[in-house]
C-alpha cells in the first residue's frame, strides 16, 4: 500500500459462527491515527485514506463486535504491512473524510488504481505474486492470536 492513496485498497474479513447476530466494526491503525469503520458489507470494506497519509508506517487492523453499546468479541491486531511513500496531495488536493461520501481517487489523480499502481513497475512482481497460494481455509480468531504471539 502507497501514502496518498484513496479507495484503493479493501480489508477482507471472514467471521466465525460466533460473529452471527453482531454488529461488526473494523478499526484500522497507523501511527497515531485509527479510523473506525462499520461493516455493513459481506466482510468487507475499503481501507480508510485517513491512515495511509504518513509513509514508513505500520498499518494495523483489528475487528470487533457489539451489541448494543457493549463491545464483545475484540480480534487481536493484524499487521498489514508497511505504508510505502506515494505521492502526497496538495493542499487543494485534499480528499473527504472517509465515508462523507466523494474523495474517488480517480477524482484526485485522473487516473484508475491499477494506473496508479501498475504491478508491472517492479520487475518480477507479477510472477512472484502468482506463486503465492490462496489460503486453504479462514484462520479462526484463536488461531490467528497463537500465530501472532
Amino acid at each position: 500500500m502507497t501514502s496518498g492513496s484513496v479507495n484503493a485498497y479493501r480489508a477482507e474479513f471472514r467471521f466465525s459462527q460466533a460473529w452471527e447476530g453482531v454488529e461488526r466494526t473494523a478499526v484500522f491503525r497507523a501511527g497515531e491515527t485509527a479510523i473506525s469503520v462499520p461493516l455493513k458489507e459481506a466482510g468487507g470494506c475499503t481501507i480508510p485514506w485517513e491512515v495511509l497519509v504518513k509513509p514508513h508506517e505500520t498499518l494495523y487492523a483489528g475487528v470487533y463486535g457489539s451489541k448494543g453499546t457493549e463491545m464483545i468479541l475484540p480480534t487481536v491486531w493484524a499487521s498489514l504491512g508497511t505504508i510505502l511513500e506515494g505521492v502526497s496531495p496538495g493542499k487543494t488536493g485534499q480528499p473527504p473524510p472517509s465515508g462523507g461520501g466523494g474523495g474517488d481517487h480517480r477524482q484526485l489523480t485522473g487516473r484508475e488504481a491499477a494506473e496508479q499502481h501498475p504491478v508491472g513497475a517492479i520487475s518480477g512482481l507479477a510472477e512472484a505474486l502468482s506463486r503465492i497460494p490462496e489460503p486453504a481455509e479462514a484462520l479462526t480468531n484463536l488461531e490467528l492470536e497463537e500465530l501472532l504471539k
